[in-house]
């Protein structure tokens, strides 16, 4: 199953985790491709200014992956920067 820029512009992105959660069989794998902050980091001014534009338009730029994940039973076990200094994200979560 693959979650391609979807975490980061739905309303309730733990729903969503859950419900992937819930249909995905024991030892099933996530792709998780979007943007994210890194867990325990504040965002830099930039990144706070333009989160208030990105949300009018439909997106959250700060959201944290640790912060969504950590309603569910899931497991990241791979995380790589997959462009523009790690603002995008390729995460593997494993049920």
């Amino acid at each position: 199953m693959a979650l391609h820029l979807v975490l980061a512009v739905i309303p309730d992105p733990r729903a969503c985790l859950l419900e992937v959660e819930r249909v995905l069989k024991p030892g099933g794998r996530v792709v998780v491709f979007d943007k994210f902050l890194a867990d325990g980091k504040r965002p830099p001014l930039w990144r706070r200014a333009g989160n208030a534009l990105a949300r009018a338009v439909a997106t959250d730029i700060n959201r944290r992956l640790g912060d969504i994940v950590a309603v569910t039973k899931l497991q990241p076990f791979h995380d790589e920067d997959a462009g523009f200094g790690g603002f995008l994200r390729i995460v593997l979560l494993r049920k």
